[in-house]
């Protein structure tokens, strides 16, 4: 038997059934890397986490994350997912306390999770701030996004790229619009973006009206996931983007799928600190 959970990460207005869900897999030693693509699978969330305990003194953990079809290099979402878990059920096990600082190595490095300490249940992230570029997309790229997007191209305002992430921001001209894109997921993956090896598309547009320095949906049918209902990893490079723009350095963040997520991001240097707020919605057993 394998005990398993799933957690709603980035959850919006504190609700329940609201964020990202993620499931995660805390293990006694490490699993085969075909079984963890079995069971992430099986689960079928966008991300499965597994982790183990690496080191006690130093809180230590070893962290992976699956899609149902691949393993990826970071993943914010299942990230704070786990470290909730462990805050929440693990507290005796793992000798934690609300000072408690988690350590996990990663694909993407060694990510540092805590509490936020605000009143809140909040957990912050600390992750590698990502460096996205503006590029010009030729005219037949642009139009063929914007058709894929299911957005008139003229309400594109600009593109920008990230070569270490992999992601296309888009900036587009408003939150009504950002609403009614209805991907299609082919004609996404169709779309040839010559020497921009494009892996997922975050969409944004800036949301003060909403009570939000911006807001954004995520695509990323390159890895199996039509529309991620709050994705973290994008959060890495939406706030360099917006600190040009806006000229601050601290965001409240909404992420508009249907699910919806919030998000408070800090750059700090080259380091991008995430919180945000999640709830275990489920817990059993996986019967190997």
């Amino acid at each position: 038997e394998q005990k398993v959970f799933i957690a709603d990460a980035f959850i919006h207005n504190n609700q329940p059934f609201t964020g990202n869900p993620a499931a995660i897999c805390v293990l006694d030693t490490p699993q085969d890397e075909g079984q963890m693509k079995l069971i992430a699978r099986e689960m079928n969330q966008s991300e499965t986490a597994f982790v183990h305990l690496k080191d006690a003194s130093t809180l230590t953990f070893a962290l992976r994350w699956f899609t149902p079809t691949i393993e990826v290099n970071l993943c914010g979402h299942a990230t704070l997912a786990t470290s909730h878990l462990l805050f929440q059920s693990y507290r005796e096990q793992y000798k934690l306390d609300d000072r408690s600082i988690l350590k996990f190595e990663t694909l993407s490095g060694t990510l540092i999770v805590q509490r936020l300490n605000d009143g809140t249940d909040a957990l912050q992230m600390d992750f590698p701030r990502g460096d996205p570029q503006a590029i010009d997309l030729d005219d037949v790229t642009l139009k063929s996004l914007a058709q894929a997007l299911s957005l008139e191209p003229s309400k594109i305002i600009t593109t920008d790229f990230c070569a270490t992430t992999k992601k296309l921001i888009v900036e587009i001209d408003s939150v009504d619009s950002l609403r009614s894109l209805k991907p299609n997921q082919d004609a996404l993956l169709a779309i040839n973006f010559g020497s921009h090896n494009v892996r997922g598309v975050s969409v944004t547009t800036q949301a003060q009206d909403l009570g939000y320095d911006f807001a954004s949906r995520y695509f990323t049918p390159w890895n199996g996931i039509p529309e991620d209902p709050v994705n973290g990893s994008s959060h890495t490079i939406l706030p360099l983007f917006w600190s040009r723009k806006l000229n601050k350095t601290t965001f409240k963040a909404f992420q508009a799928s249907q699910r919806s997520g919030d998000l408070l991001i800090e750059i700090a240097g080259d380091r991008i600190k995430m919180a945000g707020t999640c709830r275990t919605t489920l817990s059993g057993n996986l019967f190997l």
